[in-house]
């Protein structure tokens, strides 16, 4: 009881700071501790647990990597969107709900218009079960909406891009930017907002003394992964590959470039193929309808940036806003994404020749993953990966960033491939 109490004194803290605009800085620092706090502690403050009973004994709206999402009535009137972990008997319950809380902690004390809200949790700690509840959206997500819907899909994109920005003026980072994680705003006009939030933490910030803290993150999905995420060695950085802010740049490009084409990056792809893709210069191929679908010149310039193997040369997300709001305002509504006379289908052809010359632990990884010299998977059975030796740091430094570890050849796509 004494660390709850001490959790609402930090939480109303933070409000107060939040609300009375005293201080930017103190407000992140007072962010960063109470998340930390609930993550250590596997607690929450008592303002953040609903009273609400929530009947999810029917059957899943939506099912992802390690959670279930149910579409019921808070309180017999309102429509929400209960998203709960899938526990086994065999899982570290007491770090998963450290993880849980601090994820809660963390979303539940984000307020912007292009940040889908987090209503509470229901009050089911105890029991070992873990659930956050959300407005439902109608809409459903960005894919989803712009390819029923005729619409200014830019503008959608340069809100998603306004949370983003939001997100890393906070010292945060996503972590996981994809098209699925879009969503779009029952509002007149519609909006765009960002949701889940399982890959996001909190970065180096030394104007504030503050540290990039350590996290258990592996998430993330390949075709959006920056180059430094998928081998973190190359670049001289852990083997963690945590998020950063450049690595958010990377993958709000490769959104851009799903919603305006209607393709994933790197189409059907296997995630070994994708990592030899990315490694080797790859980048997603230019339309030949590019003006028609919204991508002009200067937006697919920024792109290019973007994709950037080197992430000190990306542009921050400022930049990227300003350039996207303009595309926006110049290009009005576009078509829904899919339709025959409006996509141009992208295919093995599109793909220009790019540099193998791969370090030695890259091409041994990608040996290891079945994978031929011309990126593509060499028959059905893959080599058993190492747990020992020279290669066993291989094999948590890349394969750990697949969902596929014992079924590599499974396609990613964004409904199969979800990390929490």
């Amino acid at each position: 009881m004494f660390c709850v109490a001490w959790l609402m004194i930090l939480s109303l803290t933070f409000k107060a700071f939040r609300e009375l605009r005293l201080d930017k800085d103190l407000e992140v620092i007072a962010f960063s501790v109470l998340a930390k706090l609930c993550g250590k502690t596997g607690h929450l403050p008592s303002s953040y647990l609903l009273p609400d009973k929530f009947d999810l004994s029917g059957k899943p709206y939506n099912s992802g990597g390690f959670s279930n999402v149910w579409k019921v009535s808070k309180s017999g009137e309102v429509t929400v969107a209960v998203k709960s972990l899938r526990i086994l008997e065999s899982d570290d319950k007491t770090r998963i709900r450290k993880r849980f809380c601090k994820e809660v902690a963390m979303w539940k004390n984000l307020y912007h218009p292009n940040i889908l809200t987090l209503i509470g949790v229901p009050d089911t700690l105890e029991e070992g079960r873990f659930s956050m509840v959300s407005n439902w959206m109608v809409n459903g997500n960005i894919m989803d909406f712009v390819r029923a819907h005729a619409s200014n899909h830019l503008k959608l994109l340069a809100d998603a891009v306004e949370g983003l920005r939001y997100l890393h003026n906070a010292s945060i980072v996503h972590g996981d930017l994809k098209g699925s994680n879009v969503l779009i705003a029952n509002t007149n006009p519609v909006s765009a907002c960002l949701a889940d939030f399982g890959s996001m933490t909190v970065v180096d910030d030394p104007s504030l003394g503050m540290e990039a803290e350590e996290t258990e993150v592996d998430g993330g999905t390949t075709p959006f992964m920056a180059p430094e995420r998928l081998v973190p060695s190359r670049f001289g950085l852990d083997f963690r590959g945590s998020p950063t802010k450049e690595a958010d740049i990377y993958a709000m490009a490769m959104v851009i470039y799903q919603v305006l084409t209607g393709t994933l990056p790197y189409g059907k792809r296997t995630g070994p193929e994708v990592v030899f893709q990315v490694m080797g210069g790859v980048k997603p191929p230019k339309p030949l309808n590019a003006l028609e679908i919204g991508l002009s010149d200067e937006l697919w310039e920024l792109l290019d940036k973007c994709w950037q193997t080197k992430r000190q040369l990306r542009p921050q997300v400022n930049d990227v806003l300003s350039r996207v709001k303009s595309a926006a305002s110049a290009c009005g509504n576009l078509s829904p994404v899919g339709d025959a006379t409006q996509r141009q289908e992208v295919s093995d052809s599109n793909f220009t020749e790019f540099d193998q010359s791969f370090p030695s632990h890259t091409c041994r990884m990608l040996t290891l993953c079945g994978v031929d010299d011309q990126g593509r998977l060499a028959g059905d059975s893959i080599t058993r990966l190492p747990s020992h030796g020279s290669d066993a740091s291989l094999t948590d430094s890349l394969f750990s960033k697949f969902s596929v570890a014992s079924e590599v050849e499974t396609f990613v796509t964004e409904e199969n491939f979800l990390i929490w």
